[in-house]
């Protein structure tokens, strides 16, 4: 979690730096998914009202962009948000790819990935596909256990 708040408080300099951001907040690991990636931050941000400010949010969220990608380590990207209401989170664009292995599934979602991102006119191409976290498997050996006593009340 340091490490995902390093880069976090990185990125509320760059707001800070924007003379027209009113506020911002930012998370680390906001409990979005289960388990809670601590690898994982959401941010937003609240700009000067539009007779404070000369430029759009589109303006600013492209000064945003080369300077979000450029943190090493980090992938993040400024969302506008959809002016008819709908949530952030469901991007328009969505695609559900299936396979018989996560080996396998890996190779397509990358392909279809790296094709995604040779297209212009989708932005902040991202899979949920997240095959890197460290998993845990624990087995209890039930006689060690009674014999050390765990478990008696």
């Amino acid at each position: 979690m340091e490490y995902t708040d390093k880069y976090a408080r990185q990125i509320e300099a760059m707001y800070g730096a924007i003379p027209e951001v009113r506020t911002y907040f930012m998370v680390v690991a906001p409990g979005l998914e289960r388990p809670n990636p601590v690898n994982f931050a959401l941010s937003f941000v609240s700009l000067k009202h539009w007779d404070e400010r000369t430029r759009k949010q589109q303006d600013i969220a492209q000064e945003l962009m080369p300077k979000l990608f450029g943190l090493p380590g980090v992938f993040a990207f400024p969302i506008n948000p959809p002016s008819l209401g709908q949530s952030f989170r469901n991007p328009p664009v969505q695609f559900v790819v299936m396979g018989t292995s996560y080996q396998q599934l890996q190779e397509v979602v990358d392909k279809l990935m790296a094709k995604a991102r040779e297209y212009p006119g989708l932005a902040n191409v991202d899979s949920d596909l997240k095959l890197n976290k460290p998993q845990l498997t624990v087995s209890v050996d039930r006689d060690k256990t009674a014999d050390v006593g765990a478990g008696r009340g």
